[in-house]
């Protein structure tokens, strides 16, 4: 659905959106084993840890190059797209690491990295409500669920840490159907204005064709 909506909008920050949603399914079909028993089923050492942690790195740079897009960081708020920005660099540098196991598995990058994404995800959109330039209302909403899932994932950890993941994976889920949502909503009020747009422009054509038939007889008529 989200690369429908990129190849029918033609924007970059769907198409961001769009590597967003994939890298969270991979990132939680890898988390319940799924990938790793097509792929990698004799690989137990790198499926069980650095794949999930490669695949979180993906996640957060995908999730950072969006919000950066979507909201124009670049030009609203600097501050807010340089924090964005510098995750990214961290993600893709520990990327090659856990590639070549220098790293361990078991490091918690969801609260090194995704905890900072989602906090300034939310500043943003909250700095941002009052800009006309920029819809960030839904934006922010959609970072409530998320910000939730990430609180219950870490309190899950000391209570019950077999809903560590769940609770993590239901806020992502969250935020990418008020995503969706709202880029599906922006595709159909865009659509509709092209088609009355398309209307006006053949009622326009039609009206200077009128003219100019009436032109031609009256002419006709004088010669």
């Amino acid at each position: 659905l989200t690369l429908g909506l990129y190849l029918r909008m033609k924007k970059t920050s769907t198409l961001y959106f769009s590597a967003y949603t994939l890298s969270i399914g991979l990132f939680f079909s890898m988390t319940d084993g799924l990938f790793q028993q097509t792929l990698w089923p004799d690989a137990l050492t790198w499926a069980t840890g650095p794949s999930i942690q490669v695949m979180l790195c993906a996640l957060v740079i995908s999730g950072s190059l969006f919000t950066r897009q979507h909201l124009n960081l670049v030009k609203t708020l600097p501050g807010a797209d340089q924090g964005l920005k510098i995750i990214s660099i961290i993600s893709g540098s520990l990327t090659p690491l856990l590639l070549l196991n220098v790293l361990p598995g078991i490091i918690p990058l969801e609260f090194i990295l995704l905890l900072p994404m989602v906090a300034i995800m939310g500043w943003a959109s909250y700095k941002l409500l009052k800009n006309p330039l920029v819809k960030s209302k839904v934006f922010g909403l959609a970072q409530i669920p998320l910000a939730i899932g990430l609180i219950a994932n870490t309190l899950s950890i000391f209570i019950a840490p077999q809903f560590t993941f769940i609770s993590l994976a239901w806020g992502l889920l969250l935020q990418i159907i008020i995503l969706i949502l709202s880029e599906s909503t922006q595709l159909h009020h865009a659509t509709k204005t092209e088609s009355r747009a398309a209307v006006d422009a053949l009622a326009v054509q039609r009206k200077a064709a009128d003219y100019l038939f009436a032109e031609v007889a009256r002419r006709t008529r004088d010669l």
